[in-house]
């Protein structure tokens, strides 16, 4: 799944790939410029902390032909992202947040034997609750 993200003035659309805006640590997160109608070269370009830095690319991300991708992502990621087109034009602006991971699911039973091992009285407190 993606998440668009457009004006429908625009000729440019961001595309998120996970669809969200909300993402965490070291996943990987990709974003593509779209054109509605042939418009010169596309560049994506980002808002972080108090400055726009250069397009995907340069210091940030790696791109494959229209494709942005930032392969694990950090807190440092988090900012406002958008797509401008050569002749001046501009997707719509997204602020994307990257926060450290959360515990998997996965985890869920090792952290439950765990608990068993280190406190049974404490394990059987939170089943009857």
């Amino acid at each position: 799944m993606s998440l668009f993200v457009s004006d429908p003035q625009s000729s440019v659309s961001l595309k998120i790939i996970p669809n969200r805006t909300q993402h965490f640590t070291s996943k990987s997160l990709s974003l593509s410029c779209e054109e509605k109608r042939n418009s010169t070269r596309w560049r994506l370009k980002r808002y972080r902390e108090k400055a726009v830095e250069s397009e995907c690319g340069s210091n940030w991300g790696s791109i494959a032909g229209s494709t942005c991708t930032i392969r694990s992502t950090s807190e440092k990621d988090s900012g406002v992202y958008w797509c401008e087109s050569g002749s001046g034009e501009y997707s719509n602006a997204v602020n994307i947040t990257v926060e450290g991971s959360i515990v998997s699911i996965s985890m869920l039973p090792r952290l439950l034997c765990g608990l068993l091992v280190a406190s049974p009285f404490l394990l059987v407190s939170i089943v009857l609750m």
